[in-house]
């Protein structure tokens, strides 16, 4: 499966990547809006695990653009913010699911496989 992880913390980054792709997913990673943008256009995710808050940019405007380019990708959003209304917001934008961080990598496998 295609998955595009998008999460500024490169050690983060990295541990889900190498771990998908070891699962036998063609993975790739970005770490913030203008890269995320070019591999949504690009790579055509199925799968994308964005990270809510990248640096000072939004991941709300990625969940946005992703809804609008690719209605059949399911975004996991990432985040270590506890904000109800955020999640809610997020759900009622098209996200598939919503994470607290840290991230559980068997989880979000888990939730892959079953995608």
């Amino acid at each position: 499966m295609k998955i595009l992880i998008i999460e500024d913390e490169e050690a983060v980054g990295k541990a889900l990547k190498q771990f998908l792709e070891f699962k036998g997913n063609e993975v790739a990673h970005t770490i913030d809006i203008k890269g995320s943008i070019a591999q949504i256009d690009s790579f055509d995710p199925k799968v994308i695990l964005l990270d809510m808050k990248l640096g000072k940019e939004d991941g709300m405007e990625i969940l946005k653009y992703t809804k609008e380019r690719n209605k059949q990708a399911r975004v996991v959003i990432m985040t270590g913010m506890n904000s109800e209304l955020l999640e809610q917001q997020a759900l009622k934008m098209g996200a598939f699911a919503y994470v607290h961080k840290p991230i559980n990598i068997a989880q979000i496998n888990e939730m892959i496989e079953k995608m």
